[in-house]
């Protein structure tokens, strides 16, 4: 396969994930505003499980099936590309669903139409309608979908990242790898704009447009279907294989005395670049906005402000492998060589990978809360007496303390469990147990493999008791 060829393969594939991803992604906002109040956790919980499984989990169920389709190409890469969809779309429908108030509202789009402008001004006003909302959810789409690598190496897909990372594998320099990637990269760029439009507001999510928003039967069907589908292909199916390979090879896992060694190197890895990421995407939203009012709108300071912020976020925004490849040169020069057999290059990666997804979370969590309801827990705090003092504790944790927890958690299973980055960037000595079991699993579905991918994804649950044990350090109105 050619690189040309792989890169046209990669394009097509995410095309057409994102136009039908943001056509489901609608329908499932819509249909979570049709939802009881009481059924909200139920719904979020059914739409972003599928998000949340770690490609190690999928890979392992499907290496051995795409072996088997090797006569069959068009039913592997249909099978990768659901796959993929699944775990891109409930991502789609968070940025959608706390979307920041667009500046042009349906109804001043509504009535250019009746008024029929020009062609041009019609679609500047369209796309100041939707840059805040519709284009940053597509760009998300297509930025997760094109920059897929760990399970299209397992699953050996027409792709780029694939192309590329096999043959960096192989021995090609690194140098020789970053200019293959530059056209890839090149396409995306445009693409995190729509990203950072999206970030970079302040306020609480914007009311969503109830055009098209009551959905009729035969599109909640279709709701459901896709739950059901996505929830097969990347919760259910994986979740069976899984269990039934650890259970059988459990016995060979306490064979293994490297197990602990592995599981460690990565959660020490995992801990700091999650811990890094956080506090520097809660010190954007604590820091920034306050910062941001008092600069007004156009000026060089409030121009420079959002410079820093693309600079912070954009570098994660190009996917693990353009990341691993450019700090991997960047390690390498005479400046930085003497730090590039240490811990420091993957920490820093995945730091830098790591921030776009917590921020993305956090702002989600800060639209949600009001200004208001905010002042008076602070006010609760500082001036009642003791009683009522953890009266605000308790309240501030249910309304933001656990999720907070539950985003540092996150960052944490997604840095852990993380594969690209240490494959190009662990040092000598370093052995994540992601690396591990990525690099075993191209040899197919091994029962001691599910074992100890089982026993490594019981440690992120373990963290989160620990850090519900202590929500008391969480439960400050001041700390989020």
């Amino acid at each position: 396969m050619t690189w040309q060829a792989a890169l046209l393969g990669s394009l097509m594939k995410s095309v057409l994930i994102t136009a039908l991803g943001l056509l489901i992604s609608r329908r499932l906002m819509f249909w979570i505003q049709q939802r009881p109040q009481r059924t909200q956790s139920l719904t979020w919980l059914l739409i972003l499980a599928p998000c949340l499984i770690p490609s190690l989990m999928t890979g392992y169920c499907y290496r051995d099936t795409v072996v088997s389709l090797v006569r069959h190409p068009y039913f592997k890469e249909l099978l990768y590309s659901l796959v993929v969809a699944a775990q891109a779309i409930p991502i789609a429908v968070l940025v959608l669903r706390f979307a920041p108030p667009s500046p042009v509202s349906a109804t001043a789009v509504q009535t250019a139409r009746l008024f029929r402008p020009r062609g041009l001004s019609l679609w500047r006003l369209q796309l100041q309608a939707h840059a805040r909302s519709t284009i940053p959810a597509a760009a998300v789409l297509f930025l997760l979908s094109f920059q897929e690598a760990d399970l299209a190496s397992l699953m050996q897909t027409v792709s780029w990242t694939e192309w590329i990372y096999m043959r960096h594998a192989g021995g090609l320099p690194v140098n020789d790898s970053l200019r293959y990637v530059l056209v890839p990269l090149c396409i995306q760029v445009p693409l995190m704009l729509g990203v950072l439009a999206w970030v970079l507001p302040e306020g609480e999510a914007g009311e969503i447009s109830r055009r098209d928003s009551n959905l009729s039967r035969w599109a909640i069907a279709c709701v459901w279907c896709w739950i059901i589908l996505s929830w097969l292909v990347v919760v259910l199916v994986p979740g069976i294989q899984l269990l039934r390979g650890a259970r059988q090879g459990l016995g060979a896992l306490w064979q293994q005395p490297s197990t602990w060694k592995e599981l460690g190197d990565a959660a020490l890895i995992g801990l700091t670049s999650a811990g890094l990421a956080w506090g520097a995407s809660w010190g954007f939203l604590r820091g920034g906005p306050g910062r941001r009012r008092r600069i007004e709108r156009g000026t060089p300071g409030r121009i420079l402000w959002a410079a820093l912020i693309a600079l912070l976020i954009c570098p994660g925004l190009t996917g693990g492998l353009t990341l691993g490849l450019v700090v991997s040169n960047t390690f390498q020069t005479d400046l930085f060589l003497p730090a590039y057999d240490g811990p420091l290059p993957l920490i820093f990666a995945e730091t830098l990978w790591l921030i776009p997804r917590v921020l993305i979370l956090q702002c989600c969590l800060s639209r949600l809360s009001t200004g208001t309801e905010q002042h008076e827990l602070t006010i609760l705090f500082d001036q009642g007496d003791r009683r009522q003092r953890e009266m605000a504790r308790q309240i501030h944790w249910q309304r933001a303390g656990r999720a907070s927890c539950g985003v540092l958690v996150l960052a944490f299973l997604w840095s852990y469990l993380e594969v690209m980055l240490p494959s190009m960037l662990a040092m000598p000595g370093l052995v994540p147990v992601s690396l591990v079991l990525y690099n075993a699993l191209h040899y197919g579905r091994i029962t001691a493999l599910a074992a100890k991918l089982v026993l490594a994804m019981t440690l992120p649950l373990i963290l989160w008791g620990f850090l519900s044990f202590t929500r008391r350090l969480w439960c400050s109105p001041g700390s989020s």
